[in-house]
């Protein structure tokens, strides 16, 4: 019995319609599956602005001689990495966090070196990449707000390269003291912060 040459000629069109959709999706999946190499961590601003390291203890003081502790516990850094990606795959994950703890909690994060994020106990602060001046503020992150300096006096102490972090307190009740200002000194991370209602504030020992 023979075939027809009109039916020979679409299942002959089939066949290689199902080839090239094969060949396709090969190739998708070879590209996607690629290796690819992941840089290590490297933001020379976060490094100068917030230079902590593991087990350093942190001392601040107000004007009543009280002390408040923190204990950097741990800082880490990604690594460079070969990874293989593909469908729901890895991607590559560029991260640097520190974490300390004592009389307050300290949570720094920093993605990619492009979003950074600080938290002191119930202060939270979210910005983008930090730079020469700082941690860059982004507006649509929460009421807060930054202003730099050149050089700084708290307690006749005087800071250069000082950028200050500040919370809007509009609508924060008395009652529990809040953590509202916290300065930033490059080399020198964390100088000091200011707790709300009672303007209490803490210098770095």
């Amino acid at each position: 019995m023979q075939h027809s040459p009109v039916k020979t000629r679409v299942r002959f069109a089939f066949w290689v319609m199902i080839a090239l959709i094969a060949f396709v999706v090969l190739q998708v999946f070879t590209f996607c599956s690629r290796t690819i190499s992941c840089p290590a961590f490297s933001d020379a601003a976060f490094d100068a602005w917030l230079p902590y390291r593991q087990d350093q203890r942190l001392f601040f003081m107000n004007s009543r001689q009280q002390k408040d502790s923190i204990l950097i516990e741990v800082v880490e850094r990604s690594a460079a990495a070969e990874i293989k990606t593909g469908f729901n795959g890895p991607r590559c994950h560029i991260y640097a966090y520190v974490r300390g703890k004592g009389n307050l909690l300290l949570n720094i994060d920093n993605q990619e070196a492009k979003a950074v994020s600080l938290a002191l106990n119930d202060f939270h602060f979210f910005g983008g990449a930090m730079g020469d001046s700082g941690i860059r503020y982004v507006p649509e992150a929460g009421q807060y707000k930054t202003v730099y300096y050149n050089s700084h006096l708290l307690e006749g102490q005087t800071f250069n390269n000082v950028e200050l972090l500040e919370k809007d307190t509009t609508g924060v009740k008395g009652g529990d003291e809040h953590i509202y200002r916290v300065y930033l000194s490059r080399e020198n991370g964390i100088i000091a912060y200011e707790r709300y209602p009672s303007h209490d504030l803490w210098i770095k020992q």
